[in-house]
């Protein structure tokens, strides 16, 4: 049987363009590669960039004002490092307590679940059921 595919034809490719196309291949593994070994330093100067980019306005404005920028700056800094320690201290609490009052909920629910399957007529679902009291504790 013959094969009538149309021969693959490569182009005519001079010395300089297949050098120019292995180093083009090549500084872009070397970029990927270098994103995935620096991820965390790259995230870091992304998180600067936006940082520094949604202060710019007020810093702008508090310049406009008459306070120079390094002072703007440490100024926003100091409202963002209070309202956060604020979110900790007032936020925190309100947090875990919920935290607790859903894990006492997810094993009151566990249980009962067990117990109704377990009560099931039907016996796949309770052969190979255990309630596990002490984790529940």
């Amino acid at each position: 049987m013959l094969d009538h595919r149309p021969a693959l034809e490569l182009p005519e490719l001079s010395v300089r363009q297949l050098v120019t196309a292995t180093l083009v291949v090549g500084l872009v593994a070397l970029s990927v590669w270098m994103l995935f070994r620096f991820h965390q330093v790259v995230l870091i100067l992304v998180a600067g960039v936006i940082i520094s980019t949604a202060l710019q306005p007020a810093v702008a404005w508090l310049q406009r004002r008459g306070l120079p920028a390094s002072a703007s700056v440490l100024a926003l800094f100091s409202v963002l490092a209070l309202v956060v320690i604020l979110l900790v201290i007032f936020g925190a609490p309100l947090v875990a307590e919920q935290a607790a009052n859903i894990g006492a909920q997810l094993s009151d629910a566990y249980g009962s679940l067990v117990r109704w399957m377990q009560e099931s007529s039907n016996p796949v679902s309770y052969t190979h059921l255990t309630l596990p009291t002490s984790d529940l504790v």
